[in-house]
């Protein structure tokens, strides 16, 4: 397993982490629990580092901190979410004379979270799903409870994520970074082959201020599902944004498999790694087989120069987060 530093913290991550959300992971699967540890587990066994839950994965902290009893807290690094819409019982947009949340809000779900998890203190505490618009109130709303828990311990770093398909040019990141640029430790956004857009500004950004990025799910839709990565090709073909000759018809991004890339997938997170503003590639499975493969994929986390080109020089255009 290869390591990379989470932004200006210094602070040692695996470049694959293992995420606990979404429809492909052991949080929907219907899994043993036994067969859930054993994943879990064989995470640890690969050098994978950093484990990512949310209060709102279903069970998956009361899970993780039952399944990681005994393990030595320094082999693992920690990080959960808020959803800060869930707070106030509005699941969504914020009404009017809504404040973002309680004040103490912050403090209770880190709180909860340390009791689900069983620890001490959290390694990256993240806003989840902050929206562009909401920015400047969640900050001012809950900015001194986030310094006043990172002066407790109980949380090392602090970061947000974004809203996956709401925020496709990355307004969230550039707005936090620049507005608060030491105030963030660490943002989640996702940067693939179908969603190149990050490398324009929000990389750099990063980048140039220390923030670390986690790459969320950059080959988690498309690319695993030939007919519809094809079906999407084809429209984007059809309305000019590819030539009809750009990549064949059926499977269109079969080129990519060869020599150490071993399919579409791999070669997606191998593009996802490849940026040096990336500190750490989430995925999230309920496969030993497909875990496996992902490692593999990132023991050289760079395509062929070739490749890459062609894919920039492709998809640069694409805002695909489906």
């Amino acid at each position: 397993m290869l390591y990379r530093t989470l932004g200006r913290s210094g602070i040692e991550v695996s470049l694959l982490s293992f995420g606990t959300g979404g429809p492909t992971t052991f949080t929907e699967a219907k899994l043993a629990d036994a067969d859930k540890a054993r994943l879990l587990h064989r995470c640890l066994d690969h050098g994978i580092n950093l484990i990512d839950t949310s209060q709102g994965y279903g069970d998956s902290e009361r899970f993780l901190g039952a399944a990681l009893a005994g393990v030595p807290r320094e082999r693992y690094l920690l990080s959960t979410k808020w959803a800060y819409s869930e707070w106030t019982g509005l699941g969504g947009d914020p009404q009017e004379g809504d404040l973002i949340g309680d004040p103490g809000a912050m403090e209770q779900a880190v709180a909860a979270s340390l009791r689900r998890l069983r620890t001490d203190h959290l390694d990256v505490m993240f806003v989840h799903g902050l929206k562009p618009d909401d920015y400047e109130p969640v900050y001012q709303r809950h900015g001194a409870a986030i310094e006043r828990l990172k002066r407790a311990g109980k949380i090392r770093l602090v970061g947000f994520s974004e809203r996956m398909g709401e925020d496709l040019e990355h307004r969230v990141t550039i707005d936090a970074i620049t507005r608060h640029p030491t105030f963030w430790d660490v943002s989640m956004l996702r940067y693939g082959i179908l969603n190149q857009c990050a490398r324009d500004r929000a990389l750099p950004l990063a980048a140039e201020h220390g923030v670390a990025v986690m790459n969320m799910s950059p080959a988690r839709y498309l690319l695993p599902h030939p007919h519809q990565l094809a079906e999407r090709i084809a429209a984007w073909k059809a309305d000019g944004s590819l030539a009809p000759d750009a990549v064949p018809h059926d499977d269109p991004l079969g080129w990519l498999v060869h020599g150490r890339v071993e399919s579409v997938v791999g070669a997606g997170l191998k593009f996802a790694a490849g940026h040096p503003g990336v500190s750490t590639v989430l995925t999230g499975t309920r496969s030993f087989e497909h875990l496996d493969a992902n490692v593999r994929a990132l023991d050289q986390p760079c395509l062929p120069a070739a490749d890459y080109e062609r894919l920039v020089r492709l998809f640069s255009f694409a805002r695909e987060w489906r």
